[in-house]
């Protein structure tokens, strides 16, 4: 069973438009979970700290002692 050009484009033109719409509902439902709010709030607010907490710096950190 071969599958030519335009079968393909009729394919991908129905069902890659479903596929992208369920993508985005889940992404949408994701960053709007009630769970996630904290989180997000704690990103948002990154910027305007002065001294940032622990938990918001990289994991892996340059120093100049680790190197000596």
């Amino acid at each position: 069973m071969s599958m030519t050009y335009d079968a393909v484009v009729r394919l991908v033109g129905t069902y890659g438009q479903l596929y992208m719409l369920v993508l985005f509902l889940a992404l949408v439902g994701l960053s709007l979970w009630p769970r996630k709010g904290r989180s997000f709030e704690r990103a948002a607010r990154i910027p305007l700290d002065d001294e940032p907490s622990p938990d918001a710096l990289p994991s892996c950190r340059y120093d100049k002692e680790s190197r000596q």
